[in-house]
Parts: C-alpha cells; structure tokens; sequence
C-alpha cells in the first residue's frame, strides 16, 4: 500500500521538486499552503491540496491528517538577506507553524514521522571546515538564522518527549526553477541582460547542491522503515564552488563571450568568511545518499530553464 506525505509549502521552489520526486516513488502527495491551489506545474500528481495558514490553530485543525504516514514542512522564509529587522515575522513563520502542527499531531494521537527542515546556516563560520553535526552553532546572527537556531531548540523538546522528529540542515540548494534572490538566479540574469555585472571584493566559496539532489535526501529520511539513527543530517555536497567559478560557469552555458566585471569595494557584508562547506558523512552512511548532479549540470539545466 503505498503511504501518503503531505508536504508543507508546496507551491515553492523546493516543495514542487519534492512533490515530483515523491510522485516518482509511488507515494500519494498531500500539500498544503496558503495559496488558494496547488501550481500548475504538480496539480497532477497531488492528490490533494489544502489552503492553510500554519500561524493560524485553527487552520491547522482542519487538515486532513488521519491518514498521513510522514509530514515535511517546508513552510518559511528562506532568505537571510531580507530577514534584518524582520525577527518576529521570522519566528512566527520558521518557528511557530512546527509548534502549532506538532501540537495538531500530540492531540489527536497520529503516528507520523516529521521532517523539519533547518539550514546549514545555523553553523559559526569561525571553526574548521567541513562543517558537521557537531560543529558548533552560532550565536547572534540575522534574523533568518536566529529563527533556525530557535526552530532546533524548540524541535529538541519535542523530540525529547518520543515525537518522531528528523531535522535536516541543508547547506546552500540550487537549480532549474529557483526564483531571483539567490546566487545563481541573480547572477545568470545580469549575465543574460548586462555586458558589465558588479561584484564584491571577496571572492567567496559556498557549498552548493542541486535541489533535486536535496529533495532526494529528505524522500530517503522519511521512508527509512525504522527510526533513523540520528536527529539531525546535513544535506551538502562537500564541494565549495567560488562565486568566480560560478561566473565562468554561466559565461559558458549562456555563450556570453564578453563580460566586464567591476569590482566594488564597498560591497562587503560583515563577517562574511571566504569558505563555507559541509561534511553529510551521516546521511551518506545511513541512507547510501550522495550527490548525483554536478554544479555544471545543475547551471546548464537552470540556464536552460530560464531561457525557456
């Protein structure tokens, strides 16, 4: 009998590309969000669809959980950059929604597994890399990564209280459909419309994995037939590409044959550290996960996507 996950936030970027590696595998796909229908792009393969504000109890109680065997709460904001001065929006939205479901599910006594989704951001740059599970958090930051931070503490309550609860800390994810205020969706559009892009001084190397390499890890964490033996996995590719090598990267794939770049030395943001990347040793070991999609693979099929 095939089992049924409902996927939180569904209409997002990552959330489609889930709904459509879960469909592949032959689970029924519930989804939820707080537009009144599921996106074109997965009305097919969703079963159903409900309209709901994860802030508001209420809504919450009218979601069809009975028979859902695994939930993956994609709902949140995602971009720490737009997050300053935002902090009680961040964690209501990161943070709260987790509470209001996880107590829907204790009330009415359902036995589902839970995927919450974190970030690789909650790591202090300030240590040795690979970053792994037991490097050590940060203290402080924007308002995004606080949210994180605070979405842990208060998972490991739950946790600590039997709740079937995986968090997953993905590092930076990418690929074909991921909308502008991100790295490779900024970048390929100024390489697309501008003969001269501008750029910070630092040349800064991130840890980026393909989207559908990530959706494909948080599928196998919540179809491991018996608990997992950890609580907390990072998903990341181990690689660190350089905004540089991103740029020539795109140059090739978009046949840009001519391209000034300007540096702006005033374009520094505080703190930002050169090398980023992870260690997913933990995933890899457990569920035989690893990346399958290159960074070259992962621009080409964005570029193409986007040209369409």
């Amino acid at each position: 009998m095939s089992k049924s996950i409902l996927v939180a936030g569904i209409n997002g970027f990552v959330g489609k590309h889930l709904a459509s590696e879960l469909h592949r595998h032959e689970y029924i796909v519930y989804g939820t969000g707080t537009e009144k229908d599921v996106v074109p792009e997965i009305t097919k393969i969703v079963t159903k669809y409900v309209q709901c504000d994860l802030t508001n109890p209420q809504d919450v109680e009218k979601l069809p959980l009975a028979n859902i065997d695994a939930i993956i709460n994609l709902a949140g904001l995602a971009q720490p950059s737009t997050s300053s001065g935002k902090e009680e929006l961040y964690n209501k939205i990161n943070v709260e929604v987790h509470s209001i479901l996880i107590d829907r599910i204790q009330k009415s006594d359902l036995n589902v597994r839970i995927l919450a989704v974190s970030s690789g951001a909650v790591y202090d740059n300030n240590q040795d890399m690979p970053l792994t599970e037991k490097s050590a958090l940060i203290e402080g930051g924007s308002p995004y990564v606080a949210s994180k931070v605070l979405l842990e503490r208060t998972l490991r309550r739950y946790i600590n209280d039997g709740m079937n609860i995986i968090i997953a800390r993905p590092f930076n994810h990418t690929g074909p459909g991921q909308l502008d205020g991100f790295i490779l969706p900024d970048l390929t559009k100024k390489i697309l419309t501008q003969d001269v892009i501008t750029v910070g001084p630092f040349n800064t190397s991130r840890d980026y994995t393909d989207v559908r390499d990530v959706v494909r890890a948080y599928r196998m964490i919540i179809e491991k037939p018996v608990q997992p033996l950890q609580k907390i996995y990072n998903v990341c590719s181990g690689v660190a590409t350089s905004r540089d090598q991103l740029i020539e990267k795109i140059k090739t794939l978009t046949g840009k044959k001519s391209l000034e770049i300007y540096v702006d030395k005033s374009m520094v943001r505080p703190n930002d550290p050169l090398l980023i990347y992870g260690n997913s040793d933990l995933l890899k070991n457990e569920f035989g996960w690893q990346p399958t999609i290159s960074i070259d693979q992962t621009i080409r099929d964005f570029v193409q996507w986007k040209k369409v």
